[in-house]
């Protein structure tokens, strides 16, 4: 069951030193950008973070394992050495441009239909 969460409440636990955000579902806001922000290291298997664009985020070690990027565009962000193993990805409509992914393991998930 996922754990609802805004972005506010993730980066003040992750500036508090919290890093175990698994199966957490972020709140949707229509449009909503994060950028410029650090999350490396952070845990967010089997969660939620569709619907997001992000922008210059550091996601650089972090377990994205199982996570649904469904409608999240990542704009020069850091992914290496992130755990992208069974993320689920829909298509045309999760997009990454100008991001570092060296070393990120990927077993990607695609949803039929979408």
């Amino acid at each position: 069951m996922n754990k609802e969460m805004t972005v506010d409440e993730l980066l003040a636990r992750y500036a508090a030193g919290e890093r175990d955000f698994s199966e957490i579902r972020l709140s949707y806001i229509p449009d909503r950008i994060l950028s410029d922000v650090n999350l490396s290291g952070a845990n967010f298997s089997k969660g939620n973070l569709g619907y997001d664009r992000l922008e210059r985020v550091n996601l650089s070690g972090a377990n994205l394992s199982e996570v649904d990027l469904s409608f999240t565009g990542f704009i020069n962000c850091d992914l290496s050495g992130a755990n992208l193993e069974e993320s689920i990805l829909c298509g045309e409509r999760t997009w990454m441009e100008g991001c570092n992914c060296d070393a990120a393991r990927a077993y990607l998930q695609t949803q039929k239909g979408h």
